[in-house]
């Protein structure tokens, strides 16, 4: 069975022996034989999609806007969770620093 291991750029695949057994010049040869019995086979043995089979039909379009609008719905409530959270954090850390925070007394004038 021809796959990865043996088809690979691994130690022991068939292109790394004939590179080292017969050398560069075979390893292309080797190469160049195969992809063409690839081609060759994809061609007789191959398949093909027309556009209409990229098309979604009804129930998936349905799907995928469900999908996209819950999602939406979704930043949409985590996003002003986030706010309101950073809202009421800054508003509290505002008063409290305030409120903590000494007033300088005004220094008298003449």
């Amino acid at each position: 069975m021809l796959d990865k291991k043996s088809l690979g750029t691994s130690g022991g695949s068939l292109i790394h022996v004939a590179w080292n057994e017969h050398g560069p010049p075979a390893a292309r040869a080797f190469i160049g034989v195969w992809q063409r019995v690839v081609n060759y086979w994809i061609v007789n043995r191959g398949y093909s999609i027309g556009i209409g089979d990229t098309i979604a039909d009804a129930k998936t379009m349905d799907d995928i806007v469900q999908t996209i609008d819950s999602s939406k719905k979704e930043v949409r409530a985590l996003t002003l969770t986030l706010t309101l959270t950073l809202t009421l954090t800054l508003t509290l850390t505002l008063t409290l620093t305030l409120t903590l925070t000494p007033t300088p007394t005004p220094t008298p004038t003449r």
